[in-house]
């Protein structure tokens, strides 16, 4: 399933970028098509939506030599929080926001069983965040993991210049 779904987040930047490797890939557009795609493969709901979609959200683009490794982040993230919430629990939820400089999105899902790793030494990491370790971009990312007080995880990751950047004018979200 995780080689399946990796396949598809790299279809999906491609299906997304079109014939011309250099068009912009949009943030948005991709994590809800990774969500789609992990729904699908996992068969339990994945909900994307988009924070003030409405009034102040900024479509943001992922640069193109990172959009292959945002993508393949994005997949396994989502993913791995499936992977680990209980079959019955309350569906996993992405959410996105943007300030057009900046990219924040939120991973919450409930725990089957409490975690023990460090994202930051590698602790206690399995197959799928050991590859999000390693793709992540060096500048302008950033992971982080909370387990908050109603025993869900959050899963933030922050995406900046140069991985991300304002969308231009004349290309969508």
């Amino acid at each position: 399933e995780a080689a399946i779904s990796q396949v598809h987040a790299i279809a999906t930047v491609h299906g997304l970028q079109g014939e011309d490797a250099n068009e912009a890939v949009c943030l948005g557009e991709s994590a809800r098509s990774i969500c789609i795609s992990v729904s699908s493969l996992a068969q339990r709901p994945v909900l994307f939506h988009i924070e003030h979609e409405d009034n102040s959200y900024q479509p943001m683009q992922i640069d193109s030599i990172e959009a292959v490794p945002v993508a393949l982040v994005l997949n396994e993230l989502i993913l791995n929080a499936v992977k680990h919430s209980p079959d019955d629990g309350t569906p996993l939820t992405v959410s996105l926001s943007t300030d057009g400089t900046n990219a924040l999105l939120v991973v919450r899902n409930a725990l089957a069983t409490t975690p023990n790793f460090n994202i930051d030494t590698g602790d206690g990491l399995g197959t799928g965040l050991r590859l999000v370790r390693s793709l992540l971009p060096d500048k302008g990312s950033q992971l982080e993991y909370e387990l908050n007080t109603e025993h869900f995880m959050l899963t933030r990751l922050k995406l900046t210049h140069p991985v991300v950047m304002a969308a231009r004018q004349n290309e969508s979200d």
